[in-house]
């Protein structure tokens, strides 16, 4: 079995080069909301890595990845602090922008991710049409960014 290469993109923008629409033709994306426990270090607060995926394969094959991700404080009833809830809480919020706008821009959006090797990390990226803003002290919340 031949193994898969992954191309990993900065942000939504470079994912769009490398799998446009073709031909009016939807292209299939693969959009999920990840965790993890992130391996005990040097720090006795235990941390999670929360994030959002977005896969799809391009001409050539290549599975091409973004992720924007997040560290946060977990604690045994959830997340620690005050920015860690609302970062955790505003996950699913920012699903919803990028696959609204990946609908928009022609995508056929699916659950679900591509399984890859543990050796293969993300880079840290954004999605450009959505931004993380300051909703009060410690609280934060994605935001459609206007024009995507």
């Amino acid at each position: 079995m031949k193994p898969t290469r992954v191309l990993r993109v900065p942000s939504l923008s470079a994912f769009v080069q490398e799998i446009p629409p073709v031909n009016g033709k939807p292209a299939v994306v693969r959009l999920n909301a990840v965790e993890s426990f992130v391996p005990n270090g040097k720090t006795a607060m235990p941390r999670k890595t929360i994030g959002l995926s977005l896969q799809g394969v391009n001409d050539q094959g290549e599975l091409v990845w973004l992720y924007e991700g997040h560290v946060i404080i977990w604690m045994p009833d959830g997340p620690g602090f005050t920015d860690d809830r609302s970062i955790y809480a505003g996950l699913p919020v920012l699903r919803e922008i990028v696959r609204a706008h990946l609908l928009g821009l022609g995508y056929d959006v699916r659950e679900g991710d591509y399984a890859l090797p543990e050796e293969v990390q993300p880079l840290s990226a954004r999605f450009e049409c959505a931004k993380w803003v300051k909703a009060a002290d410690q609280r934060w919340q994605p935001e459609r960014v206007c024009g995507s």
